[in-house]
């Protein structure tokens, strides 16, 4: 496990408190939730309006009904979507690149005996191996075999670039195979065979973070040839 600046945040005032200390709090709450009531959370600098992240009414209901399997997996279906997965996602990389977040469903004694908040950190630990922590404890933490599948995650859909993928990339950490199929089709290696296996390809990518890192740039490789040679 690695530690991370992810928190879960339970009463209003430390919220507030989080947000004007430089936190970026996610009030997933519904829109006339954070615009109204005593707190107009729109007006607190680095509170983010996450309301998209809220249950479906699909999900309220079966949890109402107390058909929690029903209500987890319409959660779960709702916080799959495209919109909900490019914000999580987004959140992760603020996260892994060092931003702390907290997370603020509203005060306690409001959502107390809901359980679709716990949904939700099941979600973003099952999906990118994150556990936002409470109660005292100012850091989270992150499953260390998470981080290449993360970073692949954000290569491929263009959240980071190449350099971004090197720096976020733990040194000796194998690559997944996606991540190298997708690094092979654009810095083909100039290696002495013209057949590479997998394992050629992902340590020579190790190779090549490591000594990216250790001069303190990006380097694409001084052999690299034409991504249709021969």
């Amino acid at each position: 496990m690695v530690k991370v600046p992810a928190l879960i945040i339970y009463q209003k005032e430390a919220a507030i408190r989080f947000a004007l200390g430089g936190y970026k709090v996610l009030s997933i709450m519904d829109s006339e939730t954070i615009c109204g009531g005593d707190v107009d959370y729109n007006n607190i600098p680095n509170f983010m309006n996450a309301s998209i992240l809220m249950p479906p009414y699909e999900a309220i209901a079966c949890e109402l009904d107390q058909n929690y399997d029903e209500a987890r997996f319409h959660y779960h279906n709702h916080l799959s979507s495209n919109e909900c997965m490019s914000y999580i996602s987004l959140v992760v990389l603020a996260i892994m690149k060092g931003i702390p977040i907290g997370v603020f469903f509203g005060p306690q004694e409001e959502i107390e005996g809901m359980v679709y908040p716990r949904f939700f950190f099941e979600f973003v630990y099952n999906i990118f191996g994150i556990t936002f922590r409470g109660d005292g404890v100012d850091y989270g933490t992150m499953r260390e075999e998470y981080i290449p599948i993360n970073c692949e995650y954000f290569l491929l859909h263009q959240m980071i670039d190449i350099p971004g993928y090197y720096d976020m990339m733990p040194s000796g950490v194998d690559l997944t195979p996606n991540a190298i199929m997708y690094l092979d089709g654009l810095l083909r290696p100039c290696l002495f065979k013209k057949e590479f296996t997998m394992e050629d390809l992902n340590n020579y990518f190790k190779d090549l973070i490591a000594k990216s890192r250790a001069a303190g740039k990006y380097l694409r490789s001084p052999f690299v040839r034409p991504v249709n040679a021969i």
